[in-house]
């Protein structure tokens, strides 16, 4: 339990106590044994604060500071009101706030701070720099607060960079050319050189995996096109069934007109044909270069 200090400012000379209110259930302290017990149940509700002298036990005296400090039983957490009082009187002299968190004060100025930061345990890595380390470093531990499948071996900012420079599987669909030199997703756009001949690396994963099945590239200038107008439609090479890897090579006459074009990538059953599925699809465009 930690130790919890109150603490005022008064004239020399005086005695003093202090009430101490809990705000959210209304509970009072109660100093028979410092449980804060309802209102009228309370045995004792003003505790004596005395001023800091050597005759109280202090080991200096420093006249006009009162001050009592007790850990008998864990408070609770939130804000708390402390109604200071001569002794024999019920006239409040003054008031004051504290606020209380895990059994530790923390400075009621901070409440705002704690409340958009959120509910941190604040032990061990769930605290904000260890969600920070989570997120930016691989070999960092695992927040407990997070919950979930977050690993920062796995999902880090750092795992990430490593697996865009090794050319690894950056999603469920990724297609690159040469080793992440474009590393695409539905969606997004592919851009390709006039006149380069160049291979294709596939990389579908094994959502897309079936038994006996074929896959093609289809580029088209327009989607409606029928597949025989297509400026390539030919199957891809896999080398990997399970994960669907694989590549295609294209060559520059394939490439050969700039523009924009419609590209996918298609399932299909092993006649090439039967039971089409698009695995992934994007807009292809072919750029000019300066070889002419």
């Amino acid at each position: 339990m930690a130790i919890k200090k109150i603490t005022a400012s008064y004239n020399t000379g005086a005695s003093l106590t202090v009430t101490v209110i809990d705000d959210e259930t209304g509970n009072i302290l109660d100093d028979t044994d410092g449980i804060f017990r309802a209102e009228g149940l309370a045995a004792d509700i003003r505790m004596a604060i005395p001023e800091h002298l050597v005759a109280n036990g202090f080991t200096a005296d420093i006249k006009g500071l009162y001050e009592h400090s007790g850990n008998r039983v864990p408070w609770p957490d939130g804000d708390k009101t402390l109604l200071f009082r001569k002794v024999g009187s019920d006239d409040v002299i003054w008031s004051d706030q504290m606020r209380t968190e895990a059994d530790t004060e923390v400075p009621v100025d901070t409440k705002e701070i704690l409340d958009r930061l959120g509910a941190f345990t604040g032990t061990g890595e769930n605290t904000v720099l260890g969600f920070f380390k989570a997120q930016l470093k691989k070999d960092a531990e695992i927040p407990s607060d997070i919950g979930g499948s977050f690993n920062p071996a796995t999902d880090s900012q750092e795992a990430l960079q490593e697996k865009l420079v090794n050319g690894v599987t950056i999603s469920t669909v990724q297609v690159t050319n040469g080793v992440l030199t474009t590393a695409v997703t539905e969606g997004s756009e592919v851009l390709w050189k006039r006149g380069d001949a160049d291979r294709l690396t596939v990389n579908l994963g094994s959502a897309y995996a079936k038994a006996g099945s074929k896959f093609y590239l289809c580029i088209k200038a327009n989607q409606t096109d029928n597949n025989t107008a297509a400026i390539v439609n030919a199957e891809c090479t896999i080398t990997d069934a399970s994960n669907v890897v694989g590549y295609i090579d294209l060559t520059a006459a394939q490439m050969a007109m700039g523009g924009k074009y419609y590209a996918e990538i298609e399932r299909r059953d092993a006649d090439g044909a039967s039971n089409p599925r698009t695995c992934w699809e994007a807009v292809w465009r072919i750029t000019q270069d300066t070889r002419q």
